[in-house]
């Protein structure tokens, strides 16, 4: 998953039981949408709901007050200080919230995914300042405290990304380590003495898709290469290549063919590589039967495709249409 969208909730530490009411202040589900409401309505931040005062609990309104639509003025998270982080890191996240009650001292960051139970960690407070670290393997325990305020927050997993392409025009601080073929957002501690493709996010000049490893057709028909069944045909595509490296690597192109893949070798000369003549024959009576096409550096590193280029095997009737 490229993407985990959480919610951060600043959750306080007590016991009070929630209840409910029977009058329309019920229907109102949020602090917001409570002191816009029924005039005699409030928000009963200990129990976490909207109702008339007498319906919130005495005990709850000594620590946490119950906001009139006249007088209260919700808490809201107005920053925070990342606004992402990557998954399996510790880091510190700062939050600034507007009408924070002050008689609360205890307060944890509750980080909430769809479907699962919350994960606590302490915070501290300062003023209006709320800082939490975020661990992402924590032991997860159920929560029943009501939430003070809640903010969208992400976490982000730069090795998900299995290309270059995908990395550097993710909406994340990624980069591309070539050599080690990897995504990541720490290239210094992962890819040292690596030559790195920077993603878009960082505003650097020479970033993005455009300068990473790739193949690409050279000419302008498509992506699709056509060969009649039962031919020999030598596959060549233009390819970019970063680094000396790569240049002295050795390459090959794969072929998937009626789910049999084969490998022959290919020869860089100029800006093109030129695959070793193979016979595309499949015993598909379709018209057109697409085979998977790749160039690997060093066996493992496969080059981008970003435009799909691959093959089509035509019977004879069929490859002019």
């Amino acid at each position: 998953m490229k993407e985990l969208l959480v919610f951060l909730l600043l959750a306080f530490l007590s016991k009070f039981g929630s209840s409910s009411n029977s009058d329309e202040c019920a229907l109102f589900l949020n602090c917001a949408e409570c002191l816009t409401a029924d005039p005699f309505c409030g928000w009963c931040m200990g129990e976490n709901k909207c109702s008339q005062k007498s319906h919130c609990d005495d005990s709850s309104i000594e620590l946490l007050p119950w906001l009139s639509s006249e007088s209260g003025k919700c808490p809201i998270i107005t920053g925070v200080v990342p606004r992402m982080v990557e998954r399996n890191t510790s880091r510190q996240i700062e939050l600034t919230v507007e009408n924070f009650p002050s008689a609360v001292e205890n307060v944890v960051c509750a980080f909430v995914t769809l479907n699962q139970s919350a994960i606590l960690k302490n915070a501290t407070k300062k003023e209006n300042v709320i800082t939490c670290y975020v661990i992402a393997k924590l032991s997860i325990r159920t929560v029943n405290e009501p939430d003070i305020s809640s903010t969208p927050f992400t976490f982000y997993d730069c090795t998900t990304y299995k290309s270059c392409t995908e990395c550097t025009m993710s909406q994340f601080p990624c980069k591309w380590c070539v050599d080690s073929n990897l995504c990541t957002s720490d290239a210094t501690e992962q890819c040292r003495n690596d030559m790195l493709v920077t993603g878009v996010t960082t505003g650097i000049r020479s970033s993005g898709a455009t300068f990473c490893p790739k193949i690409s057709r050279t000419t302008s028909e498509g992506n699709e290469i056509l060969v009649p069944n039962g031919s020999k045909k030598v596959i060549k595509v233009r390819a970019h290549i970063v680094g000396s490296f790569m240049v002295q690597s050795r390459f090959l192109c794969s072929f998937i063919i009626d789910g049999r893949t084969i490998t022959v070798n290919g020869q860089l000369l100029g800006d093109t590589i030129y695959c070793d003549a193979i016979e595309f024959s499949t015993t598909s009576t379709s018209q057109k039967t697409v085979v998977p096409f790749a160039v690997l550096v060093g066996r493992s590193k496969q080059l981008d495709n970003p435009d799909n280029i691959h093959v089509v095997i035509c019977q004879p009737e069929s490859c002019d249409k």
